[in-house]
C-alpha cells in the first residue's frame, strides 16, 4: 500500500481509537505480552507522529513500526496469556 498524500484522516476519531486499544492493551497483565505490548505502544506513537505530520517518511515509519507490532502477536503463545 502506498502513502496517498494530501488524503484526509479524522485524526480527532483515530486518536480515539487508539486509546481505546491502549485501555485494552494495558488490561493484559501476562508477561508474555510485554515486547508485544511494548511493540504496540511504540506503533501508536508512530501512528501519532504520522497524524501530526502525514509525510511520506512518517508513514513509512508507522508500517513499519506495525509491520513489528504484528511480528510480535504472531509470536505470541496464547496459552500463556490467561496464566
Amino acid at each position: 500500500m502506498a502513502f496517498e498524500e494530501g488524503k484526509q484522516i479524522d485524526v480527532n476519531a483515530a486518536n480515539q481509537e487508539l486509546q481505546g486499544i491502549m485501555d485494552v492493551a494495558s488490561s493484559v497483565t501476562s508477561p508474555e505480552y510485554n515486547t508485544a505490548k511494548s511493540q504496540l505502544n511504540t506503533t501508536i506513537g508512530r501512528i501519532r507522529t504520522f497524524l501530526g505530520d502525514q509525510s511520506a517518511d512518517h508513514y513509512n515509519d508507522m508500517i513499519e513500526s506495525y509491520n513489528r507490532f504484528i511480528g510480535s502477536m504472531n509470536r505470541l503463545d496464547i496459552n500463556k496469556l490467561d496464566k
